[in-house]
């Protein structure tokens, strides 16, 4: 309720909204770079299996990979239970297609919150989520532009 906790709630928004690319080639990111870092959080708390065919890629992308894969398990731990997840990450003509799949309680209907925000900056509003045959599904698009 008071300013600096507002604030605070802000700067860190647009940290995780904007966070740096690496820019010069000793430091360039890759997506299985960036899946490996996002699952090294949550591994203590959920089994994450990867499938990553993606063959050429910017850092840009790489970096919007990493957030979708983050926020995809961030919800399936934290308001699913999902003790598993799966993510498959398959590059196309331009673009890179992410599926992460978990064994929670599915999708909750709620209000879009910071982590649809997210999703839409890192996919420019290319995603799904869904309830699976267990869990969710979230399907995103990522540009490799």
């Amino acid at each position: 309720g008071d300013s600096e906790s507002v604030n605070a709630a802000l700067l860190e928004a647009r940290r995780i909204l904007d966070p740096p690319v690496a820019t010069s080639a000793d430091a360039v990111m890759t997506i299985e770079g960036e899946v490996t870092r996002k699952i090294d959080v949550w591994k203590m708390l959920c089994v994450c299996t990867t499938v990553i065919d993606v063959e050429a890629h910017t850092s840009e992308c790489a970096n919007r990979v990493g957030r979708v894969v983050e926020e995809a398990i961030t919800n399936a731990v934290r308001h699913g239970g999902a003790s598993s997840v799966e993510i498959n990450v398959v590059g196309a003509t331009g673009s890179v297609r992410v599926t992460v799949t978990d064994d929670g309680s599915g999708p909750a209907r709620g209000n879009p919150g910071l982590g649809s925000a997210i999703l839409d900056h890192a996919t420019e509003g290319n995603w799904a989520l869904e309830a699976g045959p267990i869990g969710a599904v979230l399907t995103a698009t990522v540009s490799n532009n």
